[in-house]
């Protein structure tokens, strides 16, 4: 449990660092077990994914891309994956 609970963050922006707040999900990113959880978690993310649309998953990382011959097309393609991606992670309680 102390792995996941009363852990705090803080931000720093130009040596100027904000006050700590709480952290209400996720794991901590400097643990090794951190990445493999991650993965193990959105492993089946991309099942639904339109077939136009290629992805790639590494660590904490998601990237997303297609291709079109416009841009109208394209933008409809990036939206169609984007909003069956965000579906996902609203069904699993991920917040992006």
């Amino acid at each position: 449990m102390s792995f996941l609970q009363d852990r705090t963050a803080a931000i720093e922006v130009e040596n100027i660092l904000s006050r700590s707040f709480n952290l209400n999900g996720g794991t901590p990113q400097v643990s090794s077990l951190s990445p493999i959880l991650y993965i193990v978690y959105i492993a089946d993310s991309m099942n639904e994914m339109p077939t136009h649309t290629e992805h790639g998953l590494f660590a904490f990382n998601t990237a997303l891309w297609t291709s079109s011959n416009t841009i109208s097309n394209l933008t409809l393609k990036l939206r169609q994956s984007t909003d069956e991606f965000q579906s996902w992670c609203n069904s699993w309680k991920l917040k992006l």
